[in-house]
């Protein structure tokens, strides 16, 4: 009776893209954790930083284009140019609600990078060998 349950949970319309997104979320908080601790224990150059929240930005932006193809299985490009855009959102809006204005080149240069690693992530994801338990 449980896995019956978990199956029709996972065949919801929208169950692919809430856990690719936590899943990025989740990716880009850890990232930003990891990048704090090294900017508080070195002095590091503001360029340092601009490229740090770069990468921050697009590996939450791959994680989760990889797992919306990995799951979904097709359109991996479409797939992840989605997570890319509400990742951007997110990340806009918590910005918004944490800095109190809105700096349009960041939001820019956040939605450029997250929709392009998100898209290069679920082409990957799509393209991923189908794990097969042996028999």
């Amino acid at each position: 009776m449980k896995q019956n349950k978990i199956v029709q949970i996972r065949k919801k319309k929208y169950y692919n893209l809430i856990t690719s997104l936590s899943a990025g979320v989740l990716v880009i908080i850890s990232l930003s954790c990891v990048c704090a601790f090294c900017i508080s224990s070195i002095d590091i150059s503001e360029s340092a930083i601009n490229i740090m929240i770069d990468f921050v930005m697009c590996a939450g932006g791959f994680i989760s284009g990889f797992q919306f193809g990995k799951l979904k299985r097709r359109k991996g490009i479409a797939g992840g140019l989605l997570c890319g855009l509400w990742l951007a959102l997110i990340v806009t809006f918590f910005g918004l609600l944490y800095m109190r204005k809105l700096v349009f080149l960041t939001t820019i240069s956040n939605l450029f990078f997250l929709c392009i690693s998100g898209a290069v992530g679920g082409v990957f994801g799509v393209n991923t060998k189908i794990r097969r338990p042996p028999y």
